[in-house]
């Protein structure tokens, strides 16, 4: 019962958890969308984490990046140079809005959403070794001793 009110009512209020980082608003999973969610007024953002072919941690919900980009091709065939290229804006509504935005690493979701004192909810679809590795690297070079990331799985990890 602690544990989950510490996710329902963070700071002891309820949870304003803006979903794919505010997506509706600013590109899905961007850093854009992270900083539109903190002016709406959240207090957290759920993010999508995915792998690149080469194993860098990034922002983005699907498997793939033809939804939300302007590039094609399955991230496990991608890597983070290739991925960097991509537009994520470029399938919003608001693309005009944000033409200079990029794939976000983990350490850049998480650097923003610490700027803003949002916590950070993490769906996390499989790659079990490779998100326990992201989340040691990054509360041991990252963090430091007053911030702690949690992962949050729908699947099992």
């Amino acid at each position: 019962p602690q544990r989950a009110r510490l996710i329902l009512q963070p700071r002891h209020t309820p949870a304003r958890i803006a979903h794919r980082g505010g997506g509706h608003d600013a590109p899905e999973n961007t850093l854009a969308a992270i900083r539109q969610a903190a002016e709406n007024g959240a207090t957290g953002v759920e993010l999508d984490l995915e792998f690149t072919a080469d194993g860098v941690p990034i922002l983005m919900h699907d498997e793939t990046v033809d939804r939300t980009t302007d590039g094609s091709g399955s991230l496990r065939d991608l890597t983070f140079a290739e991925v960097r290229k991509f537009n994520p804006a470029a399938k919003h509504r608001l693309w005009r809005d944000y033409r200079g935005e990029k794939i976000p690493t983990l350490r850049e979701a998480v650097l923003e959403s610490m700027h803003y004192d949002l916590i950070i909810y993490f769906d996390v679809k499989g790659h079990a070794n490779q998100v326990l590795f992201a989340y040691e690297m990054l509360n041991s070079n990252l963090l430091g001793e007053k911030r702690h990331v949690g992962v949050l799985s729908l699947s099992q990890l």
